[in-house]
C-alpha cells in the first residue's frame, strides 16, 4: 500500500511502512508557467496569459530552476531567452503537458462519449416486454451496447454502476429523475388446453364456472384475486387459496402448465394471448396496479447514448399505450 502527496513543487510516494520514495517531478503550475514564458518570450506576456502577476511568474520560474538546480533562462543584460538546457527541456515539457491535457479531457468526457449502457430492469419486465422490442433500438443505434441486469428493489445510483433503471414508481427512489412509461393491468388467464375457458366465456355463464379452478398467486400481490373478484362481482369461497410464486414469469409458466389460473400483467402475456396459448377468460381488469417508470440519475448532463435509449424507450411505450387503447376501444 502507498499513497501520493504533492509538495509545493514536487511529489512523493509514501509506502505503508513510512518509507518515502520521492518522485522527481515539479508541480504542474511551475511547468505550465515555464512553458508559457518560453513560448511567449517573456515573463510579462506569460503573466498576462496566465492571469498572474509578473512577480508570481518570476517566483515560479525561480522555484523550478532551484528544484532542477539548472538555469532555464538567460537573463544577461538586454537579453532574455532560453538556455540550451531550457530549450531541450521545454520541448519535452510541451509534449508532456499536451498529453496530460488530452488524457484529462478524455477522462472528463468519458461519460459523454462512451457507447455502453448499464440498465437495471425488473426481471420479468425485461424478459417479457423489453427484450422483444430491444432489437429496434440496436437497429437504430448499432454502435451502442446495452447491458441489462435484473434488479427487483430500488437502489442508490451513487452506490451501483447503473446508468438507468426501468422499474415501478416507488417512494424509495431518491435523487432521481422519473418519467412515466405506462400503467400495469392485471387480467385473468388460463390455458385452454387444460380448462374449459369457452364455457367460462359463455354469455349465460360469464366467469362463474372458473370458481372451482385452482387460483395461483404472486407472493407480493396476495390480495389481487380478492380485489378482482370484488370488482367482477363474483363470489369465491376462498380467494386466498392456491399456490404462490415469487415472480410473474413463474406464475405464467404455472398457468401454461395447467396448474391453475392466475392474474397477470397483460403486457407479460402478449405473445401467449396472440398465439392462443393463454386466454383471458373474463373481461374484468385490475387497472393501474403499478406504474412503470424510466429512472435516471439526477445529473445536469446525461450522455448521448443514455438520451438515445431514453428517447427510444419512450417511443416504444407510447406505441404500446396507443395499441392498448385501440384494443380496448375495439
Amino acid at each position: 500500500m502507498c499513497r501520493d502527496a504533492a509538495g509545493p513543487l514536487g511529489a512523493a510516494r509514501f509506502l505503508s511502512g513510512g518509507e518515502i520514495i520521492a518522485r522527481f517531478i515539479p508541480s504542474t503550475t511551475a511547468l505550465i508557467t515555464f512553458e508559457a514564458a518560453a513560448r511567449l518570450g517573456g515573463f510579462s506576456r506569460a503573466a498576462e496569459e496566465l492571469c498572474l502577476s509578473e512577480s508570481a511568474v518570476s517566483k515560479q520560474i525561480a522555484k523550478l530552476e532551484s528544484y532542477l538546480d539548472l538555469k532555464l533562462f538567460d537573463r544577461a543584460a538586454g537579453r532574455f531567452g532560453l538556455t540550451e538546457a531550457g530549450r531541450a527541456y521545454v520541448t519535452e515539457i510541451r509534449r508532456t503537458l499536451d498529453k496530460l491535457e488530452a488524457d484529462t479531457k478524455n477522462a472528463a468526457n468519458f461519460q459523454m462519449t462512451r457507447k455502453e449502457l448499464q440498465i437495471a430492469a425488473l426481471p420479468t419486465f425485461s424478459n417479457k416486454w423489453l427484450m422483444p422490442r430491444l432489437g429496434t433500438f440496436f437497429r437504430r443505434h448499432p454502435d451502442i451496447i446495452v447491458n441489462i441486469r435484473g434488479k427487483i428493489d430500488p437502489f442508490d445510483f451513487s452506490e451501483l454502476e447503473f446508468d438507468a433503471a426501468v422499474h415501478f414508481a416507488d417512494p424509495q427512489w431518491q435523487g432521481v429523475r422519473q418519467s412515466t412509461l405506462f400503467s400495469e393491468e392485471l387480467i385473468a388467464v388460463a390455458n385452454p388446453q387444460h380448462f374449459p375457458v369457452e364455457q367460462w366465456q359463455a354469455a349465460d355463464c360469464r366467469g362463474a364456472g372458473f370458481v372451482g379452478a385452482p387460483l395461483l398467486h404472486k407472493v407480493t400481490r396476495e390480495d389481487a384475486w380478492r380485489r378482482w373478484l370484488q370488482g367482477a362481482r363474483l363470489d369465491h369461497p376462498n380467494p386466498a387459496s392456491g399456490a404462490q410464486f415469487d415472480t410473474f414469469s413463474t406464475v405464467i409458466e404455472a398457468v401454461r402448465s395447467g396448474i391453475g389460473i392466475a392474474l397477470v400483467p397483460r403486457l407479460y402475456v402478449e405473445r401467449e394471448l396472440a398465439r392462443g396459448e393463454l386466454v383471458q377468460f373474463h373481461p374484468h381488469t385490475l387497472r393501474d396496479e403499478k406504474t412503470y417508470m424510466l429512472i435516471l440519475p439526477d445529473r445536469e448532463v446525461l450522455h448521448p447514448s443514455l438520451m438515445a435509449f431514453s428517447d427510444w424507450l419512450h417511443d416504444e411505450a407510447r406505441a404500446f399505450r396507443t395499441a392498448r387503447l385501440a384494443e380496448e376501444t375495439a
